[in-house]
């Protein structure tokens, strides 16, 4: 019925423009050709490649050509896919270059990225994206939906600015990425941001309807053979020298020197052993510190480089765990972070091992790791396999097995299976189901089931959504993600888009979303539903409202926050929103987000400011607060979290950081520094320094208390032999 539902909704959609499929064929170098990468187009090898200046606007104008000239050629030799793409622009005062950092988000500035599937997958790729500054953005784009730009490889490029625009020359080793060598086709999309008129162009599927994300719509780049197969080993080692000191609840310094190291020996160009020792995770970023207000668990994102390496093979489920719309991980099977991150322990990852990628006609990832023991935890030995095959162009097949649980409190095991389908639709737009069953075997706390289906359907006007989910009362991944279970989830959305042919508006949509949440055995039902509205214009502002009708049949009390109670009691209350955002483009931008008014029988009033300041590629400035205020029949709770974090950049390779966060909930100030500097490709040094301190909301000036201080220098080499 759902299914049926959403097909002829499809059909009745107007028909959005034709989606292009374009073609391009790669040249191979000469043995006596060397291209050396600085932005320049010096080398005659150029001149002899196949270029394509067909580019068209998926934004504002969809379907025309970009205003300005985008052109692009591809050389490889047995090591490397080489890229030059020119981004011509009458106005070269105006090329916007928002960052240099690796992996910084930016957004506002003008950009040129490379997406490619390599594997012929038609469901995952890779990406590459710089600005006029050079700053190299890596990710991993998984099953046609979501994008990991925590994840990093070995790559080069370097852009230039002339009066004519600006140039950027890459350099793929083929080696830092899976490919299929018997593949006749790879799929390719280039895409270009133009900050100061905020147009989009892309070579392939300039069908706004069709996501940079959607790998089946990518064009087709031929020509690729006679590489090499890539077989061998690479070695990443580095050598970490740390030293903490604890001033409360007494004084205590510990320092050490380690030597850790991860391992890929690349045993088909589809198919890859990898093993990590004593895994080093001294660099990784702070988490976005947040408070729960919820019943719930929060989620928190993996961002260790070991676990995603090939992460996108993991996806399980597609659009019943991973969309766009609600953001909610509940029940995901297999979760990586659960492997060293443990309830607010931190247990050494002593060793893993990991296979990955095609194993003939099964695309496979298993990953085993062996977890040190704390005071609180015993060392434990975790295991997840995930198998896949794509049984037609549309369709996708797959199991999950996980076997351990972090805490060593059971013996678990947990099996699921998966089906995802997706079709493009001949009248326009591209329509999906997902689906997945799974089974939990252990104590009688483990050994309930999950099972859902959801379906989407996309084009240029409009967007469908529905997730059904069931979780039994004792569905308990231990590896897994679960923050709510004895229920049956509706999820839903439609969205319409309008787009007025007129200066002072780009954008206009509007559409319903809610959740509806049903008790299986007891109470608790739960929903909710808004109807919501945002207006853009063409420099990027833009304006939203939303207004929201919540439903909660509250069994058991909570703590808002660990500290204000809420009584079980059933509750009805609306609550209104609207935010506004300053275009990126501008060196100064803000946003600003307002929630009111009634929650619990109380009020509510939640204000979230953000300040953005890119004077220019080399410093960025971002301030983020929020404010929440509970005023109900239990008492009242006003609290604030601050984050902020600011980036000197002094070239694409040489970076300091320093990231700010406080919350008035634990009156924890935390800070780390780190100095990021590329020597070379496969060399990189960092430098971080940690500090922890007990703060005063109140009183800033006085109630400053010093708890641990970190230090930490770290080098690492990559061997390719």
């Amino acid at each position: 019925m759902l299914i049926a539902i959403l097909l002829l909704f499809a059909e009745v959609s107007l028909a959005s423009n034709q989606t292009l499929l374009p073609n391009i064929s790669a040249t191979k170098l000469k043995s006596q050709d060397k291209i050396i990468i600085d932005g320049q187009m010096d080398e005659e090898a150029w001149q002899r490649s196949e270029v394509t200046d067909q580019f068209f606007q998926s934004e504002p104008d969809e379907g025309l050509p970009g205003t300005e000239k985008t052109r692009f050629r591809i050389l490889y030799d047995k090591d490397n896919l080489y890229i030059f793409i020119e981004a011509f622009d009458s106005q070269p005062q105006s090329i916007v270059a928002k960052g240099m950092a690796r992996d910084v988000a930016i957004s506002g500035g003008d950009t040129v990225s490379v997406k490619l599937d390599s594997m012929d997958s038609k469901r995952n790729a890779f990406l590459f994206t710089t600005n006029p500054a050079s700053i190299k953005i890596d990710a991993i784009i998984e099953n046609n939906t979501s994008t990991r730009t925590a994840w990093d490889t070995i790559w080069d490029v370097e852009a230039s600015v002339t009066e004519d625009g600006w140039f950027a020359e890459y350099a793929i080793p083929f080696r830092s990425i899976s490919y299929n060598s018997d593949a006749q086709r790879w799929g390719l999309q280039i895409n270009r941001i133009m900050s100061r008129t905020n147009e989009r162009v892309r070579w392939a599927s300039a069908d706004r309807a069709v996501s940079l994300t959607d790998v089946a719509k990518y064009g087709n780049l031929a020509g690729i053979n006679s590489i090499n197969e890539n077989r061998g080993i690479e070695a990443q080692l580095f050598a970490s020298g740390t030293s903490n000191k604890t001033e409360q609840p007494t004084q205590d310094t510990e320092s050490n020197i380690e030597v850790s190291g991860d391992f890929r020996y690349r045993i088909t160009s589809k198919l890859t052993a990898s093993a990590t020792f004593n895994t080093d995770f001294s660099d990784t970023p702070l988490d976005s510190r947040q408070i729960n207000t919820g019943r719930f668990s929060l989620f928190f994102p993996e961002t260790r480089d070991f676990f995603l390496q090939d992460a996108a093979i993991f996806e399980f489920g597609g659009q019943v765990f991973h969309n766009n719309y609600f953001g909610d991980r509940n029940g995901v099977p297999f979760f990586s972070r659960n492997i060293g991150l443990v309830g607010g322990e931190n247990p050494n990852l002593n060793a893993g091992v990991k296979l990955s990628g095609e194993l003939g006609p099964i695309n496979i990832g298993m990953l085993s790791a062996r977890m040190a023991g704390t005071d609180m935890l015993n060392p434990q030995s975790l295991s997840t396999l995930r198998a896949s095959t794509t049984l037609s162009d549309d369709t996708k097949f797959g199991l999950v097995a996980t076997e351990g649980d972090p805490r060593g409190e059971i013996d678990q095991s947990l099996f699921g299976i998966d089906y995802q389908y997706r079709k493009a639709i001949e009248s326009g737009g591209i329509f999906t189901v997902d689906s997945a069953f799974i089974q939990g075997t252990g104590n009688d706390q483990a050994n309930g089931a999950f099972s859902g289906i959801a379906a989407r359907f996309v084009n240029d006007d409009w967007v469908a959504f529905l997730n059904i989910r069931r979780f039994d009362q004792d569905y308990n991944p231990r590896l897994g993600f679960v923050n709510r279970t004895n229920i049956v989830a509706h999820d839903y959305m439609a969205w319409r888009f309008w787009y007025p042919k007129n200066q002072a508006i780009r954008q206009i949509d509007a559409g319903i979303q809610g959740t509806t949440n049903k008790v299986i055995s007891g109470r608790g039902n739960d929903s909710w539903g808004a109807i919501f509205a945002n207006v853009a214009n063409p420099q990027g502002d833009q304006l939203g409202v939303t207004y929201r009708l919540s439903r909660a049949d509250i069994a058991s009390p909570f703590l808002i926050a660990g500290l204000l109670p809420v009584s079980a009691d059933s509750y009805q209350y609306s609550q209104q929103s609207i935010i506004f955002s300053s275009a990126r483009t501008r060196p100064i931008a803000f946003s600003l987000k307002v929630e009111c008014c009634e929650i619990y029988d109380g009020d509510r009033l939640s204000t979230t400011t953000s300040f953005y300041y890119d004077p220019s590629a080399y410093f960025n400035l971002r301030i983020s607060h929020i404010s929440n205020q509970f005023k109900l029949p239990t008492g009242e709770l006003d609290f604030h979290i601050t984050n902020s974090t600011i980036g000197i950049n002094f070239s694409p390779k040489l970076q300091f950081s320093i990231q700010v966060q406080h919350d008035s909930i634990s009156d924890r100030l935390s800070l780390f520094g780190r100095l990021f500097y590329e020597i070379a490709p496969t060399l990189e040094g960092f430098v971080g320094i940690g500090h922890t301190a007990a703060i005063e909301s109140e009183n800033y000036s006085q109630g400053y208390e010093p708890l641990e201080t970190g230090f930490a220098i770290r080098i690492g080499q990559t061997f390719r032999f």
